[in-house]
């Protein structure tokens, strides 16, 4: 070791810059690191969706599930008809292809049958009298139907343009006649994918002996390992910010689109890479929307939300609305100004439940239309990083409508075998006492954990792992909210 080649003793005062150059004055150095974006974790949609017990197991890759269509629907005009079919007599209504299915042998059918009576659009004005007419024949293969107006000869179709709906609202039959053709009713299949989500850490024998000016944060935290437990803490960060991504975001990859680009020690697998289907694309696809114009959310909003639940027979009476911060202040100032002018407290308690403790989990809450809606902000879009990005600021005025009930679901149809099941939230591979949820390993080469060492190299490897994915059923009773 080369000592710092000072002079001999020579005259002079004790002064700063005559004993700086000895380099013997102690650093005032905090012994904390501070951190100054605060609590980066924030309120995952992960942890709450866990939290809430939204969790399923499944023993497949893809997982699917059925969900019956509607029973009874309208029916779509694909031209303009106007003027005609007085005096009763027969008129065509041309059909919009997407009212047409398609069977198995390529035979073409449709929903409206032979004596079925339907109701035409009185140009939405509810003034007037409304044109009922009676089918007549039914061709599957152009697609139209042929009907007759039935009340006064003087009356005649009201004009319809392509897109216009017409409502089947009852049928009649005259004595002695045939039975109408059966109906076939519709079963949709869904399916997703689950998606492996890794994160690592590795640090070497050296590092991890080093010491640090500090050895806390200004919150408390300690470090057992040096720097090196500040690492493995932001491997469980990135992981919860994956798993997110996966559960909020993630548009399903093509299933030839990404080979492997990890592989297996340098060597490619050759295997395709699949990914979830997350809930924001998915109630994009699939879900009602309540679009509004930021900074200027109203009531009124809310009650839309809920016409839209009760017109896809939403069967939940209270839905948790997950909503970013900057749609969240609006909704604050909102509900403190509508519950004033209804004489309803608006107290929260320490906990920030409402006084009369609609959950205890932490939620807000009102009920308007005979709907409880729960507000919680999903925190991770906040993230300046990530969804709070310039570039995504849509993101920033984004609310999802959740029905917060669970589903019964039957195995049979005697209903012996029964599970509670939620209508949405995280599936993960499990089998047996395997779960995939969530895996946390270490290889030790260093002996820091104080474990036997398992590897010949100077380092330590904290690995985790998860196999999951993204399931909803019923998207048409939730409700995707927009800003713009």
């Amino acid at each position: 070791m080369t000592p710092t080649d000072n002079q001999p003793p020579v005259a002079g005062l004790y002064a700063t810059e005559f004993i700086s150059g000895l380099d013997i004055d102690k650093p005032n150095v905090m012994r904390s690191l501070y951190k100054k974006y605060g609590d980066q974790w924030m309120s995952t949609f992960t942890v709450m969706t866990k939290s809430l017990g939204f969790t399923l197991e499944t023993d497949q890759e893809v997982y699917r599930h059925y969900e019956d269509d509607v029973w009874h629907r309208a029916i779509t005009v694909s031209g303009a008809i106007s003027g005609t079919g007085a005096s009763h007599a027969a008129f065509t209504i041309p059909l919009a292809a997407t009212d047409v299915f398609t069977d198995a042998l390529s035979g073409t059918n449709i929903f409206p049958r032979v004596g079925d009576i339907i109701e035409l659009p009185n140009n939405g004005t509810g003034t007037g009298t409304d044109r009922q007419a009676i089918i007549t024949a039914v061709t599957p293969g152009t697609p139209s139907v042929t009907a007759k107006l039935i009340e006064d000869p003087t009356y005649t179709v009201p004009t319809l343009s392509a897109g216009d709906k017409i409502i089947i609202i009852s049928g009649a039959f005259a004595e002695g006649t045939d039975q109408p053709k059966s109906l076939a009713y519709n079963i949709k299949k869904y399916t997703n994918k689950l998606q492996i989500v890794k994160e690592t850490w590795k640090g070497t024998g050296t590092q991890i002996t080093q010491g640090t000016w500090f050895e806390n944060t200004n919150d408390g935290g300690t470090w057992k390992y040096g720097f090196a437990s500040y690492g493995m803490e932001k491997v469980d960060y990135e992981m919860a910010l994956k798993q997110d991504g996966a559960l909020l975001f993630q548009r399903p990859a093509a299933a030839t689109a990404v080979v492997d680009p990890i592989g297996e020690n340098g060597v490619t697998t050759g295997r395709y890479v699949p990914t979830t289907k997350g809930m924001f694309p998915e109630m994009q696809d699939r879900s009602p929307q309540v679009p509004y114009t930021v900074g200027s959310m109203s009531i009124t909003k809310f009650n839309q939300i809920a016409t839209k639940i009760e017109q896809n027979n939403g069967g939940s009476k209270t839905y948790c609305v997950f909503h970013s911060f900057n749609l969240g202040l609006e909704l604050e100032d909102l509900m403190v100004d509508y519950m004033d002018n209804t004489n309803v407290s608006y107290i929260v308690n320490a906990s920030g439940a409402m006084e009369d403790n609609i959950v205890a989990i932490g939620f807000k809450g009102f009920m308007k239309a005979g709907i409880t809606f729960l507000f919680k902000k999903l925190g991770t879009l906040s993230n300046t990083q990530t969804y709070g990005a310039a570039g995504f600021e849509y993101r920033q005025n984004l609310a999802f409508c959740l029905p917060m009930s669970r589903t019964t679901v039957y195995a049979d149809p005697q209903k012996r075998d029964t599970m509670d099941a939620p209508t949405w939230g995280v599936r993960y591979k499990k089998l047996g006492a395997y779960s995939r949820m969530t895996e946390t390993w270490t290889i030790n080469g260093t002996g820091m954990t104080g474990q036997r060492k398992i590897s010949e190299n100077d380092s330590d490897k904290l690995f985790t792992r998860s196999h999951l994915g993204y399931h909803g059923i019923a998207f048409e009773q939730m409700v995707l909210v927009t800003g713009s």
